[in-house]
């Protein structure tokens, strides 16, 4: 699968810190098949006063990670204000027009509780490294999933979850651990995933060598982390699944 490339994507990043921004833009770009060219981003922090007509200029748009948010509370931190709802209506407007878009980790978190998912904080699904994921019966007729495999490897960080399925939507992916791993809005090409599809396993140590204070409690704990990497590039292709999509929609 090859997606054309006339396509014009909308990266939306949610990075505090700016060192995560060019690594987390390099990593979708990289598993989309697409050049830079066709990427554009909206720095939400350094730029949080934007309109959900914003997506009316880009055949999709994609939501990433939210490394900066506090880890102690679900509670949406003060800082997120400035653009938060701005973000809240953009998706929702997205999901209204039926504007592909896909979120990963913290653009999961951000619209499980958009929909009216429950936010908590739960230590047995917690996840850092690799894990199997397993598809749902409805993921096995979804575009994006209906040739993989019903198990496959993927890379999730996460200390929140969520505890119910937003309303109006439909589960796709669940791991061990976590049982609420990916949703898609029903009747609408809107898809949220705990893990990260963008992250190659190549890349996963610069990710977590960033924030290590922040999930190891020792240097062992990191290298024993380190040591236990495995192929995703099943998860990865999901990139590309997703842009032969937004291809069909536009075409349509």
């Amino acid at each position: 699968m090859n997606p054309t490339k006339d396509l014009k994507i909308l990266l939306i990043q949610l990075r505090l810190d700016e060192s995560m921004i060019p690594i987390e833009r390099a990593g979708f770009v990289a598993s989309s098949g697409l050049a830079e060219r066709h990427w554009e981003t909206l720095d939400v922090f350094r730029n949080p006063d934007f309109q959900p007509a914003v997506l009316d200029n880009y055949d999709a748009f994609v939501i990433g990670g939210l490394s900066d948010d506090p880890s102690d509370t679900t509670e949406m931190p003060p800082f997120f204000e400035p653009w938060l709802q701005n973000l809240f209506r953009l998706m929702q407007y997205g999901i209204e027009i039926k504007k592909p878009g896909l979120l990963s980790c913290g653009g999961f978190m951000l619209a499980s509780h958009m929909l009216g998912a429950e936010i908590v904080i739960d230590p047995d699904q917690r996840e850092l490294g690799i894990y199997t994921l397993t598809l749902s019966d409805i993921a096995k007729n979804d575009i994006l999933f209906k040739t993989l495999p019903n198990e496959f490897k993927a890379v999730s960080g996460h200390i929140k979850s969520t505890n119910t399925l937003p309303s109006n939507c439909e589960l796709l992916v669940s791991s061990e651990r976590c049982p609420i791993h990916g949703f898609k809005v029903k009747n609408a090409p809107f898809y949220a995933f705990q893990f990260h599809p963008e992250i190659q396993c190549k890349d996963l140590e610069i990710r977590v060598t960033l924030y290590k204070e922040k999930y190891f409690e020792t240097e062992e704990a990191y290298l024993e982390f380190i040591a236990n990497m495995a192929d995703t590039s099943i998860a990865n292709s999901i990139v590309v699944r997703f842009l032969t999509l937004v291809e069909h929609h536009k075409s349509s």
